[in-house]
């Protein structure tokens, strides 16, 4: 293979790669406008149902945001009556953020529509695809700057 076909071959694989993501992130956007939210919002109320209940502070780590960007977004998301601020029982200055009824709702559509996309996505792979792309993908986390398992 010539060095033109390799750089015509990562282009194309360059192509396929930006087509996924900006479909994958139409995705978000819509399941997020669908909750009313923005998909920044979206993502917080999804890391705060994971987690259960998490401190700001933690909040902010795996969100990759500012404590005090943070305090915005959690600000915007208790108007919504989506979340709230517990203050810890033994150390005051400590907030444990929490999802409401009304934001375990979305945090649980939101789980529902992301396994039904993933199921569907497995079912066009093979066990040996599914393997591969799940290392491809770590490794592209890594490029961009993530930590898998986040």
């Amino acid at each position: 293979m010539s060095n033109s076909e390799k750089a015509l071959d990562k282009e194309a694989l360059s192509a396929i790669i930006i087509n996924f993501f900006e479909r994958f992130s139409l995705w978000e956007e819509t399941m997020a406008e669908e909750a009313g939210l923005t998909p920044r919002q979206c993502h917080t109320v999804i890391k705060i149902g994971e987690a259960g209940g998490v401190q700001m502070k933690t909040l902010a780590e795996l969100l990759g945001i500012t404590t005090g960007t943070l305090t915005i977004l959690i600000g915007r998301l208790q108007k919504q009556g989506l979340c709230s601020r517990v203050s810890d029982a033994s150390d005051k200055r400590v907030y444990h953020i929490e999802l409401t009824p009304a934001g375990k709702a979305i945090y649980q559509k939101h789980k529902e529509q992301h396994s039904r996309l993933m199921e569907e996505i497995f079912a066009r792979l093979s066990g040996e695809d599914c393997a591969a792309l799940g290392k491809i993908l770590e490794q592209l986390s890594v490029v961009l700057g993530g930590n898998q398992g986040k």
